[in-house]
């Protein structure tokens, strides 16, 4: 008999499941502090037009989060993909780690470079 991908996911526990959820949440915020601290210190962004400067600071605000919580979503199942299967906790998760993660991510940076 052999096991497909989805019968390999439901074997893996839960706690796993949610800390690779929320390694990656951290991965996205560290990631969002190491793009900081390589464009805040010699002011990239400001040299920039001011259309592609704010979707370049859009991005980095939301796409780490967003990397981490369809990844958390697709590839650790953190919700099951039936109704029925999902948990009231990993609905909820999904609200607050990318929320949790930008906010960290921005209050870090700016108190490590300063936001300039």
């Amino acid at each position: 008999m052999s096991t497909t991908h989805s019968d390999l996911m439901l074997m893996i526990s839960r706690p796993i499941i949610w800390a690779a959820s929320v390694g990656a949440f951290v991965a996205a915020t560290v990631l969002q502090i190491a793009t900081f601290g390589l464009v805040a210190p010699n002011a990239a962004l400001a040299e920039l037009a001011v259309p592609m400067g704010f979707v370049l600071a859009a991005a980095w605000l939301f796409l780490p989060a967003a990397i981490a919580a369809f990844s958390a979503v697709r590839f650790f199942r953190l919700i099951g993909p039936d109704p029925s299967q999902r948990s009231t906790q990993a609905l909820l998760a999904l609200l607050l780690l990318p929320a949790v993660s930008m906010y960290l991510g921005v209050m870090i940076s700016f108190n490590i470079w300063g936001g300039k």
